[in-house]
């Protein structure tokens, strides 16, 4: 079997799967996204921002959209995190120019970008001359890198701790406290050189070493255990590992089914979809949504089972060299996928 007719039989399996895969999830990430706002918005207008940010951060993570965006930003801001509010401000600003926002938002948005860039303190951090070229720093939990450095970056008000470490020295931590609007230079490098490293590296000693067998009589060492383990055929754990994952699928596809009917039936719904409350309701459609999942891993655990099978049984016997082998991904707008891609 060809490279190319092996790498269209494997990705003419798995993408149409996992592009059918992705178009469900999507769609139902779009309903538990937009429920999310939902009650997001609602803890907002009770000033409950302890609820409302961290639902509005999980309704961006399943949908992207510029209300979400906005509501995030006036959450923080509500709540002190001037730096996080100003960069989902921008991001809101940004999306709504991209996605031609029909409520005409980003001109709003870079309005109240404008006005808390104002507000959020500044921080430069800058390395002391001197310091080892491999000093790494963290600010708070934000590593820094070299590009950062010397730069007015946008930090919360309030302390925040910057720790500087390199081999063989020890750390050295550092704090600074930040009002709004303010700017401060802090110059940082790590502490002293530890015991061990100023002491010096050991001296390696030089052992004599055996000759590899038969290079005493000219003969080629024998081969490695990575080079024989090339020379077998690589469909037979390529099959293995499509199989495994089939089986995988089924059963998180059973998982899911088993919600489903659990959630069904504490749910108490009439045939026609009629809930007697919207507990019930809202229970029905986690359901819903627990079924839908359901029937995709089951399609696509079926696929990857029966393919793996179909690799095992086709792969030859005798030995063929692997020259290559790639695995190639592919992403797109609304879809995603991987073809293995091998000589034999």
């Amino acid at each position: 079997m060809t490279a190319r007719r092996m790498a269209v039989i494997v990705a003419g399996t798995i993408v149409p799967i996992v592009m059918a895969a992705y178009a469900s999830a999507q769609a139902v990430g779009s309903a538990e996204a937009a429920e999310l706002f939902k009650q997001g918005r609602a803890a907002l207008g009770a000033k409950d921002y302890a609820t409302a940010c961290p639902k509005f951060v999980a309704s961006l993570q399943l949908e992207r959209a510029v209300g979400t965006l906005i509501s995030l930003a006036d959450c923080e801001q509500a709540t002190g995190k001037l730096a996080s509010s100003r960069q989902h401000w921008q991001e809101a600003a940004d999306f709504a120019d991209a996605s031609h926002d029909v409520l005409n938002r980003g001109a709003y948005a870079r309005k109240k970008f404008a006005e808390i860039d104002r507000r959020v303190p500044k921080l430069i951090v800058h390395l002391l001359a001197g310091a080892p070229r491999d000093t790494s720093v963290r600010r708070d939990d934000v590593d820094l890198g070299a590009s950062n450095f010397d730069s007015p970056m946008p930090v919360d008000p309030g302390r925040h701790g910057i720790v500087a470490t390199a081999r063989n020295h020890n750390p050295r931590t550092f704090s600074v406290d930040l009002k709004e609007g303010e700017q401060k230079t802090v110059e940082v490098g790590p502490g002293a050189e530890t015991e061990a490293s100023s002491s010096g590296p050991p001296i390696p000693t030089m052992s004599p070493t055996a000759p590899a067998p038969g290079a005493a009589d000219g003969q080629p060492p024998p081969a490695s255990v990575e080079s024989r383990a090339t020379s077998q055929s690589a469909l037979q754990p390529i099959g293995l590992v499509t199989a495994g994952l089939g089986v995988v699928g089924l059963g998180v596809g059973g998982f899911f089914g088993l919600q489903a009917m659990s959630k069904k039936s504490d749910a108490g719904c009439s045939a026609d979809k009629v809930c007697p409350n919207d507990a019930a309701a809202n229970t029905f459609r986690d359901a819903t949504s627990d079924g839908n999942l359901s029937t995709i891993f089951f399609v696509a655990g079926g696929v990857l089972a029966a393919g793996g099978l179909t690799l095992w049984l086709i792969a030859p016997k005798g030995e063929g060299r692997v020259v290559a082998m790639q695995a190639v991904p592919s992403v797109g707008m609304r879809s995603t996928g991987m073809a293995l891609v091998g000589r034999w």
